[in-house]
């Protein structure tokens, strides 16, 4: 019975997707955010989401930019916020495949561009984020969804939002 017990957790634990025991409270992914802004903007606020509770904020400007350590197997967002800019949302994911272990940390780094805001602009596509980011275990690192992130920005194209990343 013991036998039979151990190979139905095994199979459970080999085909439903259950993740390997990576220790949760090691560190998974460095998160370095840049700006490309031509000038020099002061006062902007980036806030560190666990699911749908900040966790960590720091305040900065864009000739600076700002980091986040990630633990594994969460849903993070960062949202970037600055008073007369609308705010910019990045959504992350840590989830690592069975047997991928963040050792050593892997890093993101992202370039964003704050933009002001603007009198009578339909802002339904700037609530989306501006990136999806995930583990590719093609590459094997973490990468964002380039066919989201391009529709994204061909939809903030049309609102006369015209980035450089």
């Amino acid at each position: 019975m013991r036998s039979f017990l151990f190979i139905l957790f095994i199979f459970i634990f080999t085909y439903t997707g259950a993740q390997p025991l990576v220790n949760d409270t090691a560190d998974c992914l460095a998160v370095v955010g840049t700006f490309n802004n031509k000038k020099n903007v002061k006062n902007v606020w980036a806030y560190l989401f666990l699911e749908n509770q900040v966790i960590d904020s720091v305040e900065t400007y864009t000739k600076k930019g700002f980091a986040f350590i990630l633990k594994p197997n969460r849903k993070y967002s960062i949202l970037i916020s600055r008073t007369g800019y609308y705010s910019r949302l990045v959504s992350i994911s840590t989830i690592l495949p069975p047997g991928v272990l963040p050792e050593p940390v892997f890093i993101f780094g992202f370039k964003c561009e704050l933009l002001k805001q603007k009198n009578k602009v339909d802002d339904y596509w700037l609530d989306f984020p501006i990136a999806q980011v995930a583990y590719d275990p093609e590459s094997k690192i973490f990468e964002y969804d380039k066919k989201y992130t391009q529709t994204i920005k061909e939809e903030l194209l049309k609102l006369g939002f015209n980035q450089r990343h």
